[in-house]
Order: C-alpha cells, then sequence, then structure tokens
C-alpha cells in the first residue's frame, strides 16, 4: 500500500456503466475522456442513452462546452490499442465525425467546419446537416468504441455542448447566509449582441462537489433583453463552499436531462455560511476534499474565514491522533505545525483568507471515523468553532482502493479483489464484517467513474 499518497481535486472524468463484464472484456475500464475546454456542471447518472442501437448509461461531471467555430479537442486516456472515436447527434441518428485511435492513450481534434450556427435553414429542432457531415448547436455524445474485441462495444461516451450563445453569470453576493437570498443574473449575447432565447429556457444552478448536494432552478427574462435574473432562497442547516452555473436549455431531453445548446460557470466560488449573532465577529467553513482515505494516504483541507470587523485572529485546527498536517498556502503572519494554529496580526472586515493544509492518516490507522475540530479567537478567546467538513472515515470502500496503486480512486485490481472476497464471505483485516452486495455494486459504479 503506498503511504502519504494525496487524494484531492476533482479531475474532469466520466465513464460508461453498459455492465461490469462488458467493460471488463472491452479492456478499457477506468478510460476517461478529456476536452481542452468543459465546464463543471452537477454530478448527474444518466441512463438508458442510445448511441448506435447500444443503450448505455454513465455519469456526468463535466462537459465538453465549445462555441461554433471552434475546433473541439479531446484526449483519451486508459483506452484499447485500436479505438474508434465518434461524435453523434443527440438523437443517434447521425455521426457528424469519427476518426481512428491506435493508442490507449491519444488526442483528436474534430475541425470546428462540422458546425454551422443557426439560420432558419438549420433549426435547433434537429440539427441541419449537409451530406451528413455538418450539424448545428446543441448537444453532442462522444462516444469511443473498442476496436479490439468483438463486437466492439462503445466502452465510453461524454456530452459536448456547441453553442451560438455566449452567457455570463453574476451572482450579487458571494457570501450567503441560510435564511438569506442570493440573486443571479444571467447575460445572453450572440455574436457580441443581447438576445432573447425564444422557447428556450435559462437554468441556473448552485451546487458542491464534496457531497453532491445541489440546487437548480430557472431563470425569468427581466425588460432588458438579453438578462435574465432568478433568487436562490438558501434553506437552514446549508453551509459551505459552492459553485455557479448556467445554461440554455430546450425541451429535448435526452434521455431524461433538457438538451444544453449554451452554457457557463461562474469563476468564484459562493459561500454559504452559518449566521452571524452579535458576539460572533467572524466565522469559518472547512471543506475536506477526500473524506474517505485509506491508511498513508493524504487528502487537501480547505478553510475560509471571513470577518465582521478588523481585527486580530487566529485559527485552531485540531486533527487526529497520530495524523501530521502539512501547510500548503495562506498568508497567515504566524503557523505553528504542532499546534495547528495559524495567527493573523489583522483581517480587515469582509476580506476572505483562505487556508489550505494537507491531512495524512497514519500509516496503521485502524477502521472508523475521524474528526477535525476548528475554533477561531480573538483577544477575547473563542469566538466561533468551524463549520462544515469534520469527518474522515476509514471504511470497506477506502481500504480497497488503496489495494491498488491509486488510492483515490477504485481500479481494476480494486475491484476484482473485493468481488473475490464477497464471493468467498472474507472480511478484509481490521474489519468485522465482508464486504456487503450493495458495497460492491457501488464499488463498481464508482469503478465504472473513476
Amino acid at each position: 500500500m503506498e503511504s502519504n499518497y494525496i487524494c484531492g481535486g476533482r479531475a474532469l472524468r466520466i465513464a460508461v456503466g453498459i455492465t461490469m463484464l462488458v467493460l471488463l472484456a472491452g479492456g478499457a475500464g477506468a478510460a476517461t475522456i478529456t476536452f481542452d475546454k468543459s465546464l463543471n456542471v452537477p454530478d448527474r447518472y444518466l441512463t438508458n442513452v442510445n448511441v448506435d442501437g447500444t443503450t448505455l448509461s454513465f455519469w456526468v461531471n463535466d462537459t465538453g462546452n465549445y462555441k461554433t467555430g471552434d475546433n473541439i479537442g479531446v484526449t483519451v486516456s486508459e483506452g484499447v490499442s485500436n479505438m474508434r472515436v465518434e461524435l453523434w447527434t443527440i438523437s443517434s441518428q447521425l455521426t457528424v465525425w469519427f476518426q481512428p485511435l491506435y493508442s490507449s492513450y491519444a488526442s483528436a481534434t474534430i475541425p470546428a467546419n462540422k458546425f454551422n450556427s443557426y439560420s432558419s435553414s438549420c433549426p435547433y429542432s434537429d440539427f441541419c446537416y449537409n451530406s451528413y457531415t455538418t450539424a448545428g448547436p446543441g448537444t453532442y455524445f462522444l462516444a469511443v468504441k473498442n476496436k479490439v474485441t468483438s463486437p466492439y462495444p462503445y466502452f465510453i461516451v461524454k456530452p459536448v455542448i456547441v453553442s451560438d450563445y455566449d452567457l455570463t453569470v453574476n451572482p450579487d453576493s458571494i457570501q450567503i447566509i441560510p435564511g438569506g437570498t442570493l440573486k443571479v443574473t444571467v447575460g445572453v449575447t450572440e455574436k457580441g449582441n443581447p438576445v432573447s432565447t425564444g422557447n428556450n429556457n435559462i437554468r441556473v444552478g448552485l451546487f458542491q462537489d464534496s457531497t453532491s448536494t445541489k440546487f437548480e432552478q430557472y431563470a425569468t427574462a427581466t425588460a432588458t433583453t438579453g438578462t435574465f435574473e432568478t433568487n436562490f432562497s438558501i434553506p437552514a442547516g446549508v453551509s459551505g463552499a459552492y459553485k455557479l452555473f448556467a445554461e440554455v436549455t430546450t425541451n429535448r431531453t435526452f434521455p431524461d436531462y433538457p438538451e444544453i445548446i449554451g452554457a457557463a460557470n461562474y469563476d468564484g466560488i459562493i459561500t454559504i455560511i452559518p449566521s452571524i449573532n452579535p458576539v460572533q465577529s467572524a466565522f469559518a467553513v472547512r471543506n475536506i476534499e477526500r473524506r474517505s482515505l485509506s491508511p498513508g494516504s493524504s487528502t487537501n483541507v480547505t478553510i475560509r474565514i471571513t470577518s465582521n470587523v478588523s481585527q486580530a485572529l487566529s485559527l485552531q485546527e485540531t486533527i487526529p491522533m497520530g495524523w501530521t498536517i502539512t501547510r500548503i498556502s495562506d498568508d497567515a503572519d504566524f503557523f505553528d505545525v504542532n499546534t495547528g494554529e495559524w495567527d493573523w496580526s489583522i483581517i480587515e472586515t469582509g476580506i476572505i483568507k483562505t487556508i489550505i493544509y494537507r491531512v495524512t492518516m497514519p500509516a496503521n490507522a485502524s477502521p472508523g471515523s475521524y474528526y477535525i475540530n476548528g475554533n477561531i479567537s480573538n483577544q477575547s478567546g473563542v469566538i466561533a468553532s468551524v463549520a462544515g467538513d469534520d469527518t474522515i472515515s476509514y471504511d470497506i470502500f477506502a481500504y480497497y482502493r488503496g489495494i491498488g496503486n491509486d488510492p483515490c480512486v477504485v481500479e481494476t485490481t480494486d475491484l476484482l479483489k473485493a468481488a473475490d472476497d464477497w464471493s468467498k464471505d472474507t472480511a478484509p483485516p481490521g474489519f468485522s464484517a465482508p464486504i456487503t452486495t450493495q458495497q460492491l455494486l457501488t464499488l463498481a459504479d464508482e469503478w465504472a467513474r473513476s
């Protein structure tokens, strides 16, 4: 088991879930598709997607995101030695482009001339094409076919958005408390000019990668052409760092999710913070990137502090006994690694201080849940506890992830070991019970998304 392995971040990847046996037979269970331009979207599981007569199900956590006139750069990693990459329309009735790839790690470029802008002769309703080679704006599927193993199955697929629209996404605040309202304004232009979107919709979403929590609703047009607004009412009990996106959707689905014909992310982070009482003059929110670790592995922890008065402040994080802490990024005036303490001589009103550190589980850790506790203090003493994520577990999922080379993901060797233990009803070392059927299926699903 590799020690001190950093598990963090959210790779831009998506995997197909035809069936476990088909994927294993295809020899490309860990394959990924990466685009040179992408949009981060809430994790979503799409089912019953038809590609050339093959029914696929797969996870989406990002999509390709392009304008008409853009070349589309795509890389397929950990595939097979002979692949065919195909771009299909949402109806799966037309292949816009395809190219063979003769390496398990290969790149290709879909030329911009495969797409035409919107016109009366090229409606969004079902794309236009000229000699079956040119299509209009809309949502497509990039599918990869295994050309090594008969019957040549598709083993990975990913959505691609091609749009005539440019979108801007602007919140009225980057901090909000539960019970408050976040106003989001979306601007839509085409060739630099503000436009309405006709019968299409503007959908706006707040989402959190670490918990898959999301809020989505539609924006309404204002009196200003090309400007749309919506207000999010933040419910009680919600906190943490959230991302913000907007998209133009049609009334078509593929098969249970609206077709997207334009989209954009807000570049910053929206922080939902606990309510501040008069005594509490500052607050902090913690985000743990990876909340399930195997012994010897690590994850990054991010804390954001805001003070509602100018004052000197201290942050102290108490990690589990035997764990280690490594300073990554902050602008504190003083730091003590032995006590896990950061000090600032002054934090100005409304300024966000971001602290990133790495915590490492010891190699001899036992199965169980471990907690990080934190406080912020001023000259009067402790004024607030750190809110947000506080738990890291060494569970049966982390055990099997830690068998292969990368404890951050479920690799094929991890899954096969879990399946073998399940069939033999064998409990892993340190665990009181063997992996259950549902836990094995969960690992298999994560493996397909890794």
